[in-house]
């Protein structure tokens, strides 16, 4: 974390290299073996889907707004990205109400 970065150059000293960061933390590793794989950061993000059914059987559709220059607007299931530390449940009914 930010707050101990006076360890940054004991970790540089035994080995360490720096890996990545955002705004609140540093990650420095160490490979074990020379030529192991590290991916350089996150390979993978979260999302979520919901089909929301009306009780006569109709399914709610979100419109999505087009981007500067592209064609018109196309409709989708709600669903988006996962906040960091989301539970899926939380996140599935954040996306469909917004």
């Amino acid at each position: 974390p930010a707050s101990r970065a006076e360890l940054i150059s004991v970790a540089l000293e035994l080995g360490f290299a720096f890996h990545h960061c955002t705004p609140e933390k540093l990650m420095l590793s160490k490979k074990l073996q020379a030529d192991s794989y590290l991916p350089s950061a996150a390979t993978h993000s979260i999302g979520v889907g919901a089909v929301v059914l009306s009780a006569s059987g109709k399914v709610l559709l979100v419109q999505e707004k087009p981007l500067e220059g592209r064609s018109p607007s196309y409709f989708k299931l709600p669903g988006g990205m996962v906040d960091a530390k989301e539970h899926l449940v939380e996140a599935v009914i954040r996306e469909v109400l917004e």
